[in-house]
Formats: C-alpha cells, structure tokens, sequence
C-alpha cells in the first residue's frame, strides 16, 4: 500500500487552535516532516502525542529530501508535513515535497487549521470579494518597487508578511505609493499573548510606525483596495491619448477599451467609439 501526505496546519500561537484532526494525524503517521525538530519535538509533547521519527525539511535541503520522503511513502509510510507555525507551504518550506509527491502519484491531503494570513484577512473589516498575498515584501530593487506600484490602482485587498525591523520603511514607502486616506490594518503575533491590530490610513499607519517600531513578532500588512475612479491615471491627459498609448504598447483593442472604462469615468458606449476610429485610422 502506498501511503499518504497530509500537509496539517499547526497553531499559530494558541495551542486551542489544534483542531481534533490535526492532532489524530499527527499521533497516527508514521513520520513527521517539519523545519525545526527541536521545535516541533517541544510541539508534539505539549500536544501530548508520543515521540514521533522527525525529518527535518527546510528551504535549504527541500530539494535533496523530496525523493527521500517520496521514496517512504510509495513504501506504505504515512507522512505529516507541518511548519513552525500555521499552513505549510505559505511562505514556508514544502511546496517541492508536494510536487514529487503528486508526480509520483501519491494522494496529498490537507488537515486545514490556522493560518496568519487569514487570520489577518477576517479581521481587516474591508470588503473580501477579492484579495491576493504577496509573501513577504522585496527588500529593494525593482521587485520592490514593482509590488508597492501594484497597489495603486490595486481592485482587490492586498497582504504582505513583513519583519519589525523594516515595518517602518515599508509603512513610510506605502503612503508614497497609495493616496493619504488608503485604509491599513496592520496585525501582529496574531493569537499569541501580545497580540496587536493597527488600523487607520497608510499616512496614520506611516507616522505611527516612524515613532515607534515594534521590536519582535510576525507582522502582516493588509492593504484596502483602491476605491473610486480617476480621470487622468498615469498622465494620460484624456481617453484619447490613453487609448493611442495603449495601442502603440501592443494592447488589442479589446483589452485597451477594458483599461479605460475600469479606469476612467467614461462610458463603455463612448470609450468604444473613440477606440474604433483609432483602430480603424492606424
């Protein structure tokens, strides 16, 4: 019999998160794949499962341990991955586990639990019809910037994982790149003893964070989508220009008059108009 990975989700900080399953799947596997075994072996104990075969599994031996651990399965071993904290994979070691093993065609499972990023998603207040995570933020360079930009005209809520000793910058950097009045929440060691949740404007969040920078803790940014609509995005000047920039960069047409009308007051009616005499005139 071939055996199964389940990627089970650990507490994030409160051990009463474990859920019933999570815990049942760790006392029943055969080994537990995890980054830090003293860590988890401190985990394991205060949830009262037996000692268990630990395999260490991080981002710098993850490639060399996938076949190892593939190799147990397809023998009948029974196999949990779990990270130092929360839902494996997000941001976390495993991702390359997870791909040998479904190419080898072992079933994976997911033991849903916590997870950070949701955590700070439900607690925002802001609307959640759509958002993405971004992982932690570039440190520089054009990455960087090319994430902060991406938010300006962001339509959905964005998240990001950020350390304390750059959370100032990044808070400073944001209110360069979203207008003043852009809603922030800003979580910290979300379920633990000290946990704390900002919330205000990315210039509130940008002066607070300048005065007074927290010293320890895993922090997440969830930043609110852009509202409203805007006349002039990029200094287009006018929908006739903004269409005719647009083409010369390679757009069809049908993808440029969906960039105007979202980002524009213009109708669809007039904004097809203008394209089509442009389209037709080139």
């Amino acid at each position: 019999m071939i055996g199964t990975l389940y990627i089970v989700s650990t507490p994030i900080g409160n051990l009463q998160d474990m859920t019933e399953r999570a815990r049942k799947v760790l006392a029943d596997c055969d080994v537990v794949c995890c980054e830090d075994t003293r860590h988890s072996g401190m985990l394991l104990k205060k949830l009262g499962i037996n000692a268990k075969k630990l395999l260490s599994v991080h981002k710098l031996n993850e490639a060399s341990k996938a076949d190892v651990i593939v190799e147990m399965l397809l023998k009948g071993s029974d196999i949990a991955l779990i990270s130092d904290a929360g839902t494996p994979l997000i941001s976390d070691p495993g991702e390359r586990v997870v791909q040998s093993a479904v190419s080898a065609g072992i079933e994976v499972v997911a033991i849903p639990g916590a997870s950070s990023v949701l955590a700070a998603l439900v607690v925002s207040g802001f609307e959640l019809d759509r958002w993405s995570f971004e992982g932690f933020l570039e440190r520089k360079g054009p990455e960087r910037k090319a994430q902060l930009s991406r938010l300006k005209f962001s339509t959905g809520v964005t998240l990001f994982f950020e350390s304390p000793n750059r959370i100032a910058k990044s808070a400073f950097e944001l209110a360069g790149y979203c207008e003043p009045e852009r809603r922030i929440v800003i979580a910290r060691e979300l379920t633990k003893m000290h946990e704390e949740i900002w919330r205000g404007t990315v210039m509130d969040i940008s002066e607070r964070f300048i005065a007074k920078v927290p010293t320890k803790g895993e922090i997440i940014l969830v930043v609110d989508k852009f509202h409203g609509k805007i006349s002039d995005p990029y200094g287009f000047g006018n929908t006739l220009s903004m269409l005719e920039k647009l083409f010369r960069s390679g757009y069809s047409r049908h993808d440029a008059l969906a960039i105007v009308t979202l980002l524009t007051e213009r109708g669809h009616k007039e904004a097809y108009d203008i394209s089509l005499d442009i389209w037709n005139n080139r």
